[in-house]
C-alpha cells in the first residue's frame, strides 16, 4: 500500500498570502477619507487658502494633546479636540455620541505607544494630516523630519 502525502489545506496554502489583508466591513476607511476631505475643503473655503497646502498637525508638547491647522508651514490656529473628532468621524457621529475623550485618549495612546516602540521622546512627535492630491496623506514626524508614512488604516483602528 502506497502512503498519499501530506496534502495541506486551504487555510495552509494561502496563510502566508492573507497576512497583511485588511477588509473594511464597515467602510470605515472610506468614510473617514470623506470627513477629511469635507473637512479640509471647508477649511479651505472659510480660510480662503487651497486645500492641498492644508495641514493638521496632532501633537503632544507639554501635558496636553493639541492640534494646529496649518498652510504649508504657516500656522493658521489651533484647533480644538472637538474639532479634530469632527476632523476623523464627522459632524453626525458627535452628535449622537460625546466622543471627545475617547478620541483624545485614543490619539494619545497611539503617540504614546509609537514613542516607546521608536524610542522617541513622545514631545519629538507629530502626526500630519493632509490631503495634497487625492488621497489622505498622514505622517509621524521628529520635529521637522519625516520619520514615515501611516496608513489611515492603522490610525483608525485608535477611532473606533
Amino acid at each position: 500500500m502506497k502512503k498519499q502525502p501530506n496534502k495541506l489545506g486551504l487555510r495552509a496554502k494561502i496563510k502566508d498570502y492573507m497576512v497583511d489583508v485588511n477588509i473594511d466591513v464597515f467602510g470605515y476607511e472610506n468614510k473617514v477619507t470623506t470627513n477629511i476631505s469635507k473637512y479640509l475643503f471647508d477649511l479651505s473655503k472659510e480660510s480662503k487658502i487651497s486645500a492641498e497646502g492644508i495641514n493638521i498637525r496632532i501633537a503632544y508638547p507639554i501635558h496636553a494633546l493639541e492640534a494646529h491647522i496649518y498652510h504649508f508651514d504657516r500656522k493658521i490656529r489651533s484647533t480644538s479636540i472637538k474639532e479634530l473628532t469632527v476632523f476623523f468621524i464627522g459632524q453626525e457621529s458627535t452628535r449622537v455620541l460625546d466622543l471627545e475623550t475617547k478620541v483624545q485618549k485614543n490619539v494619545l495612546n497611539y503617540i504614546s505607544q509609537y514613542s516607546r516602540k521608536s524610542n522617541i521622546p513622545i514631545y519629538c512627535l507629530s502626526i500630519r494630516v493632509s490631503k495634497p492630491l487625492n488621497e489622505v496623506n498622514i505622517v509621524m514626524y521628529k520635529h521637522s523630519e519625516i520619520i514615515e508614512s501611516i496608513p489611515l488604516k492603522e490610525l483608525i483602528k485608535y477611532f473606533k
